[in-house]
């Protein structure tokens, strides 16, 4: 995550020092929290809906906590995953021949709903005051 998107950073650093090993525990249970949220934006205001699969295929996962470390990550694809890195990153060479020859003929590819960067569009959205919703959830949850 580049720091430049998220504020509060400090502060978090001290709710996780004031609360100890507790604190990692709800700030993972936050980032999944945060996670979903940004997954159902992804869903209802970027995703292109064909068939619906990549829609449906848009999830937070479990958060994962390492010693000082929270892991947490919203991910699109499973099966149809090179389908979802063309739409994400279009132009890419996972994109089908007729896409590129669109592009290149200068007709482009349109997309109904949505389109390229359906997950970093709500992603920083999502992260822009992270640290201090952090900060303050962990706070409200252990008590201050």
């Amino acid at each position: 995550m580049d720091n430049e998107y998220v504020i509060g950073l400090d502060d978090v650093e001290a709710t996780l020092r004031q609360f100890g090993q507790q604190a990692f525990v709800v700030g993972g249970n936050l980032l999944y929290e945060k996670g979903e949220g940004i997954a159902l934006d992804s869903k209802q205001n970027y995703v292109p809906v064909d068939r619906s699969t990549l829609q449906g295929s848009i999830h937070a996962e479990a958060p994962v906590v390492e010693g000082n470390q929270i892991t947490n990550r919203v991910v699109a694809g499973g099966p149809a995953a090179d389908y979802a890195e063309a739409v994400h990153e279009h132009l890419s060479e996972h994109s089908p021949h007729s896409w590129k020859v669109a592009e290149a003929s200068g007709r482009g590819v349109h997309f109904t709903q949505g389109g390229p960067k359906y997950l970093e569009r709500p992603f920083l959205i999502g992260i822009k005051n992270l640290g201090q919703y952090l900060a303050d959830g962990i706070r409200q949850r252990l008590g201050t």
